[in-house]
């Protein structure tokens, strides 16, 4: 079920004027409610009015809040920073992908995941899922992992490119915790000592 501020504007007042409706009918029916207590507690009537339309404000403020502002003050946002360099090993060229995670929104990041695609160009193409990546000393245990507000984590992943290979393609995906997507394409040229920098996701 939708919350009542997610409901369609072009039935939600019908279906509000249909409750008002229904409530005068029942207190008419248990003479809780007539234009004779009207006249007669006018002005009791008008203090529950005004009391009734601020509550009504109060909860309306709360209503759009919740819609336009808190889902974009508190969203998750990053921008990934990408540079590339290109070293000779034997048989291959290795490309050493440079990647820093930038939590620029104002809610920290918690668990984030790095997944990073190459495809690889020459006279037939290749899709490799990287999974080399640069490690922590063996002593270094990280339990999470946390971008704080202001902060950035840095990656590095390696690929053995062959030497027929002109380019490399790479798509990097960052997630956090709750499935948000952020990617980046970086494409490097398969030549040695070649370096790429990229500034903004």
């Amino acid at each position: 079920m939708k919350a009542p501020w997610r409901l369609s504007s072009s039935w939600f007042p019908w279906l509000v004027l249909l409750l008002i409706l229904l409530s005068i009918a029942f207190l008419s029916k248990e003479g809780i409610w007539s234009f004779e207590l009207l006249k007669v507690n006018r002005e009791a009537i008008e203090a529950a009015a005004k009391i009734i339309e601020t509550i009504v404000l109060i909860i309306g403020g709360i209503l759009a809040y919740i819609r336009f502002f808190k889902g974009r003050t508190l969203k998750a946002k990053l921008i990934i920073n990408t540079s590339s360099a290109v070293y000779r090993v034997e048989n291959a060229l290795q490309h050493c992908i440079d990647i820093e995670i930038q939590n620029t929104g104002a809610v920290a990041i918690w668990n984030y995941r790095l997944e990073i695609v190459a495809t690889i160009h020459s006279e037939k193409e290749e899709n490799i899922k990287i999974t080399k990546y640069a490690k922590l000393p063996g002593e270094i245990k990280q339990i999470e992992r946390l971008i704080d507000v202001g902060e950035s984590a840095y990656e590095q992943a390696f690929l053995d490119v062959p030497l027929t290979a002109f380019a490399v393609t790479y798509q990097i995906v960052v997630f956090d915790q709750n499935d948000a997507i952020w990617n980046r394409a970086l494409t490097v040229e398969n030549v040695v000592s070649k370096r790429n920098v990229t500034n903004r996701a």
